[in-house]
C-alpha cells in the first residue's frame, strides 16, 4: 500500500489524496479523510467511492482494538449523516484495507475506467460481508 503522509494532518494519520482532476471524481473520499483524521484512534485511512457508493477503511492505534465495533458505528454514522444519498461502509478489516489501499492507488495513477472501479468496488463490498 502507497500511503503519503499529509503533513497538515494534527495526528500524523497516514493517507493520500487523490486526484479529482481525473475522470472519476473522489471529492467525497477525499472530504471523508479529512472528516476523519481528526481522530487520535486512527492511523490510517484509505477510502474509495462511486457515484453512489463510499467505502472506507481505516487502520487503528494498537490501544483502540477493543473498542472496534463503536468506533465504526460512530465513523459510519458520521459519514451517513455528512453523504445521506451514499451507501457507506466502515471497515477495520486489514485484508479489506489493503484491496482498497491497491484500488486507491490505481485511481491515483489513473490505470483504471469507471466500470473497473465499479466492479471491484462490488468485489470489495462482497469480500467485506463475507467476513462480518
Amino acid at each position: 500500500m502507497n500511503e503519503t503522509k499529509d503533513s497538515s494532518s494534527p495526528n500524523d494519520v497516514d493517507m493520500t489524496k487523490l486526484s479529482t482532476k481525473q475522470s472519476i471524481n473522489q471529492d467525497i473520499s477525499n472530504h471523508t479523510k479529512d472528516r476523519l483524521k481528526k481522530y487520535d484512534e486512527i492511523k490510517s485511512i484509505v477510502a474509495v467511492n462511486t457515484k453512489k457508493k463510499l467505502v472506507v477503511g481505516v487502520r487503528v492505534q494498537h490501544r483502540s482494538r477493543f473498542h472496534l465495533k463503536s468506533l465504526r458505528k460512530k465513523w459510519k454514522s458520521q459519514m451517513e449523516k455528512a453523504y445521506p444519498k451514499m451507501d457507506v461502509k466502515v471497515t477495520t478489516d486489514k485484508k479489506i484495507i489493503w484491496e482498497l489501499g491497491d484500488l486507491e492507488k490505481k485511481l491515483k495513477e489513473t490505470s483504471i475506467s469507471k466500470k473497473k472501479l465499479q466492479k471491484e468496488l462490488k468485489r470489495i463490498i462482497k469480500l467485506m460481508n463475507k467476513n462480518a
